[in-house]
């Protein structure tokens, strides 16, 4: 149970932590793990123009064949960068999901109407209003009080309806 355990915090902290952090508790924590990373770290740099080179025949013919495991590895690869690249696309596009639009159909409270002459008698209403309202209990109990302003937003959402 205490190995299980152990290795699950192993996974939290390589998925929570920034690579820096995680090598670093690597290093102390599990040297050999650490060593292997490290190895494939740089033998990623040393032969990096030559992987440019098979990336870039894979994306200048796209019958290209080099060995089964490089061509299923770069069609996993070269769809996960379509659908980065789509989502930073959308998001960009989206404000992060955030439409505009949604927030302009949501409005809590009327603004107040200037031309009305009679302002003071719509201000006297609105206070005893807020008073009932802060003296009464819902059919389920609660008690309006607490939150006052709850109430005149549901009472405005069912007469917006």
């Amino acid at each position: 149970m205490n190995n299980k355990l152990s290795h699950i915090d192993a996974i939290s902290l390589q998925l929570m932590c920034s690579k820096g952090k995680y090598n670093k508790y690597l290093s102390k924590e599990n040297p050999k793990e650490y060593l292997e990373k490290k190895t494939h770290s740089d033998k990623v740099k040393k032969y990096s123009n030559k992987i440019l080179k098979i990336i870039n025949k894979y994306l200048s013919d796209e019958n290209c064949q080099i060995t089964n495991d490089l061509d299923d590895a770069f069609e996993y690869f070269s769809k996960e960068c379509i659908k980065h690249i789509e989502i930073e696309k959308i998001n960009k596009e989206t404000n992060g999901g955030c439409y505009e639009e949604d927030y302009q159909e949501e409005v809590l409270f009327e603004e107040p109407r200037e031309d009305s002459d009679d302002s003071d008698e719509n201000e006297e209403e609105s206070s005893q209003q807020w008073a009932t309202n802060s003296r009464k209990k819902s059919q389920t109990g609660y008690d309006w009080s607490i939150n006052p302003s709850l109430s005149e937003y549901i009472n405005y959402s069912k007469n917006k309806k």
